[in-house]
């Protein structure tokens, strides 16, 4: 039986800035130290002439590691009794072997009180994934295998745009939501 994982070590400092009541900033830093440990297993069957049957099976197990940094600033603002902002961004910085990637993610988020019962929402926000989870199970076994981004498997990428509105009730509170999302670089494990 083969078995892959992943295991994380991970630390994180947030520092919030109040400028006013209504107006804080919030950056901080995540380092994450990844060790992946994907194990393969391959059966081969070999046929000689007197229709005899030799299985051969081959493990393979090799560590992968690579180190993430994310760096995140972030404003939140009320602009007016009505309108509130949220603006950021985040850079990841992704580290494995030779290969580096430094994306630009930035994230916008604005929510408007219509009235006191309704208001509207809006976000976009941008997304870098550098782990891939590899699931086959088409062979009647789950089989996933989880691997870094690499030369040969680039990060994925997603752009995501929502839009919704919020109806406040004595009661309870119902949220109705519609969003976009483009992806990029997403891979399939056949």
């Amino acid at each position: 039986m083969s078995q892959s994982g992943i295991e994380n070590s991970s630390f994180k400092i947030d520092l919030d800035y109040f400028l006013s009541t209504n107006h804080t900033i919030k950056s901080g830093i995540n380092y994450t130290f990844h060790q992946f440990s994907p194990e393969t297993s391959q059966k081969t069957q070999q046929h000689n002439d007197s229709s005899f049957v030799k299985l051969t099976n081959q493990h393979g197990k090799n560590n992968i590691f690579a180190n993430e940094l994310n760096f995140y600033l972030e404003d939140e603002w009320n602009i007016f009794a009505k309108l509130k902002m949220n603006f950021g961004f985040r850079v990841p910085i992704f580290l494995q072997k030779n290969e580096s990637y430094f994306p630009f993610e930035p994230r916008i988020s604005l929510n408007y009180l219509i009235n006191q019962n309704l208001a509207a929402n809006f976000t976009y926000a941008k997304m870098t994934q550098f782990i891939h989870l590899l699931s086959n199970s088409s062979l009647g076994l789950p089989t996933d295998l989880w691997l870094p981004a690499i030369d040969k498997i680039k990060p994925s990428t997603s752009n995501q745009f929502s839009l919704g509105t919020e109806i406040f009730l004595p009661f309870c509170e119902i949220n109705i939501e519609s969003f976009y999302k483009t992806m990029n670089k997403r891979i399939l494990f056949f």
